[in-house]
């Protein structure tokens, strides 16, 4: 048969003979699991994928439901193990200006609508802060990227770059 013969690509000694042990061989397991992912679904009773509008609601409440239960417990810091450790991070001054970073706040500030201002600046005892969440599904406060304009893309990438100068 013609896949018996070896191809040029693989090694002459290998064919796509099955092997005579009788064992199941690597095309064997990769042939069940692509079986196994496509009928899975079918075979445990799972509906047809979410249109993308049904998915969005449903991660907004989720958000919603993390949120509420996160905002629930008092603000303590950030902690790694839920206990504060005292003085962790003494505040003083380091003798690194500050300037270059401010600057480059007041720059990216200056870009943006007043609607997107809105979406960006929070009082720093505002609930906002703690909402921030790294979860894929989370409906994230803010501001997009996609949203912005070159020139606020540029102010932005410029602030971050001022505020991690020096953290090499």
């Amino acid at each position: 048969m013609a896949h018996d013969l070896p191809h040029n690509h693989h090694h002459s000694y290998h064919t796509h003979t099955p092997p005579l042990t009788g064992k199941p061989t690597r095309r064997d397991f990769i042939s069940s699991l692509v079986s196994a992912a496509v009928l899975a679904p079918w075979a445990l009773g799972q509906t047809p994928s979410q249109s993308a509008s049904d998915m969005a609601e449903r991660f907004r409440q989720m958000s919603e439901e993390y949120e509420s239960k996160g905002l629930a417990t008092p603000f303590k810091g950030i902690t790694t193990n839920g206990e504060v450790v005292p003085v962790l991070f003494e505040i003083k001054p380091s003798g690194v200006s500050t300037e270059p970073v401010r600057n480059a706040a007041e720059a990216f500030i200056a870009t943006l609508t007043p609607l997107q201002l809105a979406r960006t600046m929070y009082p720093v005892d505002d609930i906002e802060w703690r909402k921030w969440m790294n979860q894929h599904f989370y409906a994230r406060q803010g501001v997009c990227f996609a949203e912005m304009s070159d020139a606020q893309r540029q102010a932005a990438f410029g602030l971050m770059r001022a505020s991690l100068r020096g953290c090499d």
